[in-house]
């Protein structure tokens, strides 16, 4: 997607300051200063990559950054698109950087082959309203993808701004825009809303984590499990609503999915979050996993899901013996094994059969 045509011009660094709604930056960093923006930013291993080809190569004027005029520093102008390249241009600029990453950084600076420049190349816009649609395209569906914090926060700032219109028409805008579906689009923005939660409450305590350290796509994956949605005391995955949340199951379920113990969460691996879905809807194997400490291999077993694996294995075991016996008039000779093996189909059948009619007998 294309946005409007503007005229290049050229601004100085001082005339340039830092998205302060950047989808990538930490709430937490929506007002800081300029360093502390740039220590934060410099933390990405790519952006060292970025300032050293600057530094060899010189900054490629063929893609501006996008600007609007700042609406609390007067005369300034707020980079919408190009914060990394705008971070990495300032830094080259410095005698000497002190900050974070600081011997990589000033080796950076010290070796450089071309003179940083002062002046960057900008397309003016009056408002970021029309630079947004753009960004949608580039950064969540493009090639330039966002992480999902960042996606998830660009389509807030998105709803937010659509205010008045209905919930389930600026789904369906966002959607537009993004190129993608309403349902997705008010999954993440409602999972967004139970992680400012988290984080308001400082992941419930558990150390090492914030809002950088943790996964946000491990919540929002585990939201799209109903079970875990009406367990954390929602009734859909697409509506928030902070009122209703249950403060001690989202604890809960935030320790299971984001505290460590000696390297591995209570889930253990992603693909677990289905059995989590099936154990907080069974209070016997609640009890087991939640206050008995029992795994989450061993608590599933107390849900109906060993029932459900045994009748989908037999189910598939009939189907595989259908096959069998449909192409057997397909060849002529026999094998010893092939009657080895049924005889052992045969016994087992008899032998779950039998515990079977045993189990329907005992409850009648």
């Amino acid at each position: 997607m294309k946005i409007p045509n503007r005229k290049v011009e050229f601004l100085g660094l001082n005339d340039l300051v830092f998205d302060p709604q950047n989808p990538r930056l930490p709430e937490k960093l929506k007002h800081s200063s300029e360093d502390e923006v740039i220590n934060y930013m410099l933390e990405d291993a790519n952006l060292l990559e970025l300032m050293t080809s600057i530094a060899e190569q010189g900054f490629f004027d063929g893609e501006p950054l996008l600007v609007v005029p700042s609406l609390s520093t007067k005369g300034k102008f707020e980079v919408v698109e190009g914060n990394r390249r705008l971070t990495a241009v300032k830094v080259l600029n410095k005698d000497n950087w002190d900050g974070f990453r600081k011997k990589a950084v000033n080796d950076i600076i010290q070796n450089a082959k071309v003179k940083p420049p002062s002046l960057l190349p900008v397309l003016k816009y009056e408002s970021k309203g029309e630079i947004m649609e753009y960004l949608g395209y580039r950064h969540i569906t493009g090639v330039k993808e966002w992480d999902s914090i960042a996606k998830a926060r660009y389509m807030r700032y998105l709803f937010d701004q659509l205010d008045p219109i209905q919930h389930s028409e600026r789904y369906k805008e966002i959607a537009r825009i993004i190129g993608s579906k309403p349902n997705y689009v008010a999954r993440i923005i409602a999972g967004l809303g139970v992680f400012d939660v988290i984080k308001d409450n400082e992941f419930f305590g558990i150390k090492g984590i914030d809002e950088d350290g943790s996964n946000f796509s491990l919540l929002t994956t585990a939201m799209s499990y109903r079970e875990i949605t009406r367990f954390i005391g929602l009734e859909s995955n697409q509506e928030f609503d902070a009122a209703s949340l249950k403060s001690d199951h989202l604890k809960s379920l935030t320790e299971w999915i984001y505290k460590e113990t000696e390297g591995k969460t209570r889930i253990g691996e992603s693909r677990n979050l289905g059995k989590l879905a099936k154990i907080v809807a069974s209070p016997r194997a609640m009890i087991a996993f939640a206050s008995q400490g029992r795994s989450i291999d061993e608590a599933i077993l107390l849900t109906d899901e060993p029932k459900n694996v045994f009748s989908k294995s037999l189910n598939s075991s009939l189907s595989y013996l259908s096959s069998a016996s449909g192409i057997m008039h397909l060849f002529e000779d026999s094998e010893k094994d092939f009657i080895s093996t049924l005889n052992e189909i045969r016994t087992m059948s008899i032998s779950i059969r039998t515990v079977m009619q045993a189990r329907i007998d005992e409850a009648e």
